[in-house]
């Protein structure tokens, strides 16, 4: 059928989520795991509530503490122009929900908060729906945070762009279509991939 010579078969694929694995997935599993471990050893008794709230204060020097990490970790998952924005928002929001949900959760005395907040935000963003509540709003913030500092990279004008929006909460609407994603994070921290 086709004359003889040099052929070149292109496939071209646009895909909102990365199947390779980035230099810090294992530390976003590890913060992920941290920031669980510390509301599950908290309600066993194993720290007191000051020692657990002040995981959640930043230090002058940028030490260890949760809150420290995550500001860390969400600087490096925003500048990763490896992986899309909504990938971006949508790991830099999981680990806000998880942070937020975690202080609410030992500041009420009430290990239900953490666990119902992060199942909320799961079900919604499975649903296509902007999260509700303060928690949902954290997840939305950090989404707006990584669209604000990646709006440089995204021309506009572009079809894609037009076709999915990355601004809150139209970004939530597209999250619902990263299934790897998705079903990874729905499993509130059981499968921590």
């Amino acid at each position: 059928m086709l004359e003889d010579g040099a052929w070149l078969l292109l496939r071209i694929r646009r895909s909102d989520e990365y199947s390779g694995v980035r230099d810090w997935y294992e530390t976003e599993k590890q913060m992920r795991l941290r920031i669980t471990n510390l509301v599950d050893d908290y309600f066993m008794g194993s720290i007191p509530k000051d020692a657990a709230l002040a995981e959640f204060a930043p230090t002058a020097s940028g030490g260890k503490t949760v809150l420290d990490e995550y500001l860390r970790l969400r600087t490096v998952i925003g500048a990763d122009g490896v992986i899309s924005e909504r990938e971006a928002g949508y790991r830099a929001g999981q680990l806000r929900v998880r942070v937020d949900a975690s202080k609410r959760a030992i500041t009420a005395d009430n290990r239900q908060l953490y666990d119902d907040a992060i199942k909320g935000v799961n079900e919604a963003i499975a649903r296509g729906i902007a999260p509700k509540g303060p928690v949902g709003q954290a997840f939305l913030e950090d989404v707006a945070h990584i669209a604000a500092l990646r709006v440089g990279s995204v021309d506009r004008n572009t079809i894609l762009r037009r076709v999915a929006d990355f601004a809150p909460p139209n970004a939530v609407e597209s999250m619902m279509h990263m299934q790897r994603l998705v079903a990874a994070f729905s499993g509130a921290d059981k499968d921590l991939a």
